[in-house]
């Protein structure tokens, strides 16, 4: 018998493929716990991250659905529906049903959403498939000027750069694939407590012409990387540094294979806008546990 955890990693999985796989964009698991927000999924345009993102809500099964002639039928609690319709991003909701294979999807509007006393409903149509034939109505939802769009990020990334600043840097191990015709970079997010790594996500794998440090500065714009020095004093023997592709930037990968590829890892630290937006938000929570009564110091 299947459990609804393993119901749930298997609908989160399936999204996953349909996004990377058709629609060729990012895929990325919540990192820090949210409410009601599954994934994020970032446009990607020629082959490049834009920033621009959507949150995901991902239900798998259909029994948490009612399924009419035109699609299934969600319901939910009103506290949910204000909560995605304040999100800092546009927030879509994902049906996933195993026993069919199929995957159904709609954005979670004022619009889309209908409110039903104490509860809300809204239908996931049945022509709304996930993947490449929705392209064009997904990408309609990454809206908004630059501005937007920056402080979305900053939003999305809110616990990162919390932990960014006031606990550790975290890490970002870097791995280049040399031997393809165009470069293929893949970047894994590292976050760690008391010196051990408690959390490992990939945040960004695929192929590039964009140097490999830049792509960093896209994906962190809230951000500093620097050589991870306590790593590199380990790994690099007393020859000297390793010769590679960032060595003419003061950067170099602690291993390189002629021919095969390079790997790196940065410490990234938060820049002055980093610094500036957690400071911001520590405030903005202050403000908000007085306004319930709440005593908890932040």
């Amino acid at each position: 018998m299947v459990t609804v955890d393993q119901k749930g990693l298997v609908g989160v999985g399936r999204v996953a493929e349909l996004v990377r796989g058709e629609l060729g964009w990012i895929f990325r698991e919540q990192l820090i716990s949210d409410f009601g927000i599954d994934a994020q999924i970032e446009l990607v345009k020629d082959g490049e991250p834009t920033g621009k993102l959507v949150g995901v809500q991902i239900k798998t099964g259909e029994s948490h659905f009612k399924r009419t002639k035109r699609g299934l039928v969600y319901y939910g609690e009103r506290k949910h529906l204000d909560y995605w319709l304040g999100s800092s991003i546009p927030v879509i909701l994902v049906a996933h049903l195993p026993d069919t294979k199929e995957t159904f999807w709609a954005p979670i509007t004022r619009d889309s959403a209908t409110r039903t006393g104490a509860l809300w409903k809204i239908t996931l149509p049945f022509e709304n498939g996930l993947g490449d034939k929705a392209r064009k109505e997904l990408e309609e939802l990454f809206s908004g000027p630059p501005s937007a769009q920056f402080m979305r990020r900053l939003k999305v990334d809110e616990g990162l750069i919390q932990w960014a600043a006031e606990q550790e840097p975290i890490l970002l191990d870097v791995e280049i694939r040399s031997n393809e015709a165009v470069p293929f970079v893949s970047i894994t997010l590292k976050v760690t407590d008391a010196g051990s790594i408690s959390y490992s996500q990939e945040w960004f794998s695929g192929h590039t012409d964009q140097p490999f440090l830049n792509l960093i500065r896209e994906l962190f714009p809230w951000g500093n990387a620097t050589i991870d020095s306590d790593f590199y004093e380990e790994c690099v023997s007393d020859d000297g540094p390793v010769s590679g592709s960032g060595a003419r930037a003061g950067i170099y990968p602690y291993k390189s294979v002629e021919g095969i590829g390079e790997w790196y890892r940065f410490a990234l630290r938060v820049n002055p806008i980093g610094q500036s937006f957690a400071n911001l938000s520590r405030h903005l929570q202050m403000l908000d546990n007085l306004a319930s009564g709440s005593s908890k110091v932040v």
